[in-house]
């Protein structure tokens, strides 16, 4: 994927990731908490070792 395609679909993925996230069930709203917490912890080890 080039970087020009990736700044044309990056507004309108993040809209539709809002709206999900803001109109989801209490179960997905925890299940992506988990993985956005996972996923913060393993860019600071990254950035801590590397």
């Amino acid at each position: 994927m080039e970087a020009h395609w990736t700044l044309i679909a990056a507004p309108s993925f993040m809209t539709l990731f809002m709206a999900l996230i803001a109109n989801g069930t209490e179960k997905y709203q925890r299940l992506f908490r988990k993985f956005a917490i996972a996923n913060i912890i393993i860019i600071l080890l990254a950035r801590v070792l590397f």
